[in-house]
């Protein structure tokens, strides 16, 4: 049996002249180099690896705030000029 399927969505029509187009390209930019600028300090020790489950909603809480502040910390990769300095991540 074939499953139906939607409507694929198309992606938004971003207007080249609004500030927020380039913003938004560079906040997906940033997100991308993401990885190369995290930085954690959290340790696990002594703990078996069939009980890491037990961690899921403190370690998923843990790189939620972690991935905002480093955001905030590349502010330079995503508002170079400063233009969106009344702006952050929370």
């Amino acid at each position: 049996m074939q499953e139906k399927v939607g409507p694929v969505p198309e992606p938004p029509i971003l207007d080249p002249d609004d500030p927020r187009t380039k913003l938004r390209e560079r906040v997906e930019g940033a997100l991308l180099a993401l990885p190369g600028y995290f930085d954690s300090t959290t340790n696990i020790e002594g703990l078996a690896a069939t009980d890491l489950f037990s961690l899921n909603t403190v370690l998923g809480a843990t790189i939620e705030v972690q991935v905002v502040q480093t955001l905030n910390r590349m502010r330079d990769v995503w508002d170079p000029n400063d233009e969106w300095a009344l702006y952050r991540f929370d």
